[in-house]
């Protein structure tokens, strides 16, 4: 539990940030991605963590998942590899996986069907004008 409010219930992923499924207890009919950054001495570490919420809460497309709360990690039960003093980022969470680890047939409509969704995700990027790169990337 953090903040005596979001349960965890799995761990999703991990870089330099940790992504669980949780449950917020004032909404518990549904499931949230809460994204914790650890604390960290880098001030622009964290300053690019504020960014990533402050620009997923101006898209808005069907294709971007949707950041609901900015926050500090006061109090965790013991939650392991969550520290107080962390913070984080509530998100809309759905279940996904890998592209090509889908179990479905791969035909010639399905493929259209999902470069299609990727595409207009991309065009509605360019059309806002924002651009990602990962930084964390060594050349």
């Amino acid at each position: 539990m953090i903040n005596t409010r979001y349960e965890i219930i799995k761990k999703l992923g991990e870089g330099r940030s940790s992504v669980y499924c949780c449950r917020d207890i004032e909404f518990p009919e549904k499931e949230y991605a809460i994204k914790i950054l650890p604390p960290v001495k880098d001030n622009h570490e964290q300053e690019v963590f504020i960014k990533e919420f402050f620009t997923l809460q101006r898209l808005e497309h069907p294709g971007i998942v949707e950041a609901f709360e900015f926050g500090t990690v006061f109090h965790t039960d013991g939650e392991k590899g969550i520290e107080t003093g962390s913070t984080f980022i509530t998100m809309e969470y759905f279940e996904g996986e890998e592209l090509l680890s889908v179990k479905i047939n791969f035909n010639e409509k399905n493929l259209k069907e999902i470069v299609k969704q990727i595409c207009a995700v991309l065009y509605y990027l360019h059309q806002s004008k924002y651009i990602y790169y990962d930084t964390s990337i060594n050349q």
